[in-house]
């Protein structure tokens, strides 16, 4: 029997007969024969010639790299994924039967491997790394290739298992070995200090899989040195080479989009986690929640932009079989409700990010000291980080197919019924749709669910490479609203995290370690932090605001692009008093129902002091011609009698009320209340932000974000170009990575006085960001960096 023949029968046979153990046996040792030959031919070769090898590869054009490819694998697939591609063409055409080549090495492709940095870091990997560190792990990067359960073991119908040696040059790397009944039973999975026992089903195919792709490198290698006999190309001297006639990017610049970096996955040592690359993800996110949360409380005009696309979002507006929105759409308990999410995910989202960024940024410290080999002595640590990572995949999961049912280019994929259905929605999906894009992204977005219930890696993977297939399409991709687009890029980020922490736990190294130490992978230790606030957020499940269906009316009254003249200046200090006293009876609430106005994972990020606007008449009586001035977070959180920050005004946004000369305002929130009397203090002062001289184009960017104007008269842009936002940034020296989704993250270089990064969304669909969109960029770097608008000059 052929080994193809042989993998064949592993899927189709539910058991496996006497006749493929026999097979079973001779294949494993030809098999592990090859590997061990293949093996030591290319660590000899990349040991002797990896510099040569890389300055080759990089040197050639695209065409010159496919040649080679299709020589050393001759029907190797075209595209990404293409297991996926097959599995799509097998369910066409109503047939179980999947091509072997795609299906068991769907990494080796042409559209992934012929990029400059693919193959070279394959070779790395596979030349640095013994084969047996790959084996609990290629299942990850070859799902459909893996029989769903291994019924020989769990029924004890074969007493036989693949051993494969640690040091496969003692003897043979693996074999087919009898163990005992107890041990057949007992677990799929045996490790021990020099070998590794699988199931004889997977580990048949295991084996397979690797005797391939070290046939392919190999081959790949040869031909690449196609100038050198064997003799030079195993044991030969190194080759001195000239350096590569490139132009190599500048890496401060543009880095690896988080695209490629999860594309080289598949590729790369498995043996570690990349805390440190972890951290900067993470960073990110934090203080893009920090920034969110801080603008809810701060800026009227984008609560109200929050607001609305929670409403636009929310699945109550998908129509029932009658065409009738849900009768609560507009009243004031439905305000509420939406007030309460936002308030709820902001607070969490703040609280998640911070405690995964605390623990990736002590393991990356710790792996940056030298002792990043000694990990498993920090294995709680790691389980802490997954049981933080499940978290977040389980909310944002619910939130992306909340979302994505009630997001207005998607929400007549639904229709909602009059009773709830066994799974506790009442959302049903219309089976017939349109066109094959919207079949495609609803199909996606339909199981999401799925995410919650299996937080397997490869499953995972899997979902966001189907997703991105699924986005690539024009008309689908402009499906996608920006508040849905910007979930996605966080779970994208999640499902990184959980894959590296995968591949780790499915190491030999971590199976020894669990085995000795009586450790459990599956379990997760729980951080402590996380457990505190999830205990604080949840005894407030529901704030009881007196707000009314015209909020987002009133808080518009905020906006960076009205002429300054007292009629707009006093609506904007009224939109400022509105937000105020929402987050103020947040706060009271809190407090009265937990001791805590805001938990101290959330107040330690909210320790800054508010912007608000100085009333009309208090500028004409002081003779100040600020726009603004500085206040307290909330009273809830400020104690004036410890007051250090600078000296205490007598005015307050109250204490002038202009007289009504058109009539009486419908707005009611605010009728009969008393606004809170806050007190304006001057800011801390801070040393003195760096300064960038800039070419015209770039100054002209600065200089809308900032708000800076000759005159009050002076006419502002409608809008910037997404492109010229980031050439901008890329000139006060942050290099630039794009994200999943729309995210786009920018990280300063050794020479910017900063050292955060941040990110930036891109404006969906179009690219051009409005003014008052730029504005809010401006304020989110002038609370990050410091910077204003004298930080820029023209050169």
């Amino acid at each position: 029997m052929e080994i193809e023949d042989l993998i064949l029968s592993v899927h189709e046979n539910v058991f496996t007969t006497e006749s493929i153990a026999a097979e079973m046996i001779k294949h494993a040792a030809i098999l592990g024969s090859d590997i061990a030959s293949n093996f030591a031919t290319l660590q000899s070769i990349f040991r002797h010639h990896e510099a040569l090898l890389r300055s080759r590869w990089i040197a050639k054009t695209p065409a010159k790299r496919v040649k080679i490819l299709r020589k050393a694998w001759p029907d190797i697939s075209e595209f990404h994924r293409p297991d996926i591609r097959a599995l799509m063409i097998a369910g066409h055409l109503n047939t179980h039967k999947l091509p072997q080549g795609p299906i068991l090495w769907p990494q080796i492709n042409l559209e992934d491997l012929k990029q400059a940095e693919t193959l070279l870091i394959f070779m790395e990997a596979r030349a640095r790394n013994a084969p047996w560190t790959f084996v609990l792990s290629e299942s990850k990067f070859s799902p459909l290739s893996f029989p769903p359960q291994c019924f020989d073991c769990k029924s004890g119908k074969i007493h036989m298992a693949i051993r494969f040696d640690k040091d496969p040059f003692v003897g043979t790397y693996s074999a087919a070995v009898k163990i005992c009944e107890e041990e057949a039973s007992k677990s799929t999975i045996r490790v021990e200090d020099d070998f590794l026992d699988l199931c004889p089903r997977p580990g048949i195919i295991t084996l397979r899989i690797q005797q391939r792709i070290l046939q392919f490198l190999v081959a790949c290698a040869r031909e690449i040195l196609h100038d050198m006999e064997d003799g030079e190309l195993i044991n030969g001297p190194t080759r001195k080479i000239k350096p590569a006639a490139i132009a190599v990017p500048d890496q401060n610049v543009i880095r690896m989009s988080f695209a490629d970096t999860t594309l080289l996955a598949p590729y790369r040592s498995r043996s570690t986690i990349d805390f440190e690359r972890l951290q900067s993800y993470l960073a990110a996110l934090l203080n893009n929640a920090k920034d969110h949360l801080w603008a809810l409380r701060e800026d009227p005009a984008y609560m109200a932009d929050i607001i609305k696309d929670h409403d636009m979002h929310s699945t109550e507006r998908i129509l029932d079989s009658k065409g009738r929105m849900h009768p609560i759409v507009n009243t004031d308990r439905y305000i509420n409700a939406i007030l309460n999410g936002i308030m709820h995910g902001a607070y969490s989202m703040v609280a998640l990010w911070d405690r995964m960024h605390h623990t990736a940024d002590r393991m990356s410290k710790l792996s940056k000291d030298g002792i990043a080999h000694e990990l498993p002595q920090h294995f709680h640590d790691v389980m802490a980080f997954r049981h933080l990572t499940v978290s977040a995949l389980h909310y944002l999961a619910r939130k992306i197919q909340c979302a994505s049912r009630g997001a207005p280019n998607m929400r007549h994929w639904y229709y909602r019924t009059d009773g709830k259905l066994k799974n506790g929605m009442n959302i049903r999906f219309r089976k017939r749709l349109s066109h094959d894009y919207e079949d495609m992204l609803a199909h996606q977005f339909q199981h999401f669910q799925d995410c919650i219930d299996n937080v397997d890696e490869g499953f995972l993977q899997t979902k966001m490479d189907d997703l991105n297939a699924a986005m690539e399409d024009s008309a689908g991709r402009g499906l996608i609203s920006p508040l849905l687009s910007e979930l996605i890029s966080q779970f994208s980020i999640v499902v990184e995290c959980l894959r590296q922490i995968t591949l780790w736990l499915n190491t030999p190294m971590l199976h020894l370690f669990t085995k000795e130490h009586d450790e459990d992978c599956s379990g997760c230790a729980q951080d402590k932090e996380w457990a505190a606030f999830t205990a604080w957020i949840n005894a407030v499940s529901d704030c009881n605001l007196s707000t009314n269906s015209s909020i987002t009316q009133m808080l518009r009254y905020h906006s960076f692009d009205k002429t300054r003249n007292r009629e707009s200046v006093e609506k904007t200090v009224y939109a400022e008093q509105i937000l105020d006293r929402i987050w103020g009876e947040i706060d009271d609430q809190f407090k009265e129902k937990t001791g805590k106005a805001q938990h101290p994972i959330v107040a330690r990020h909210m320790s800054r002091q508010m912007r608000r606007t100085v009333p009309w008449d208090t500028r004409e009586e002081t003779h100040d011609q600020s726009e603004s001035t500085w206040a307290p977070l909330s009273r809830a959180l400020h104690d004036e009698s410890k007051q250090i920050t600078g000296p205490m005004l007598k005015l307050s946004v109250s204490e002038k009320k202009k007289e009504k000369s058109r009539g009486t305002s419908d707005n009611t929130l605010l009728a009969n209340q008393e606004l809170p009397n806050i007190p304006m203090f001057a800011p801390e002062d801070e040393h003195s932000p760096q300064i960038f001289t800039l070419d015209k184009n770039s100054y002209k960017v600065f200089k809308t974000l900032f708000g800076i104007r000759k005159s009050e008269s002076d006419e502002l842009p409608k809008f910037i170009k997404w492109n010229n936002f980031k050439r901008a940034m890329t000139k006060v020296r942050f290099s630039v990575e794009k994200m999943q989704g729309s995210a786009w993250q920018f990280s300063p270089t050794d020479n910017v006085e900063v050292e955060r990064s941040i990110q930036f969304h891109e404006p969906h669909p179009n690219s051009d960001i409005p003014y008052t969109m730029a504005r809010r960029f401006g304020r989110r770097l002038e609370r990050v960096y410091g910077w204003s608008k004298d930080t820029f000059q023209l050169a």
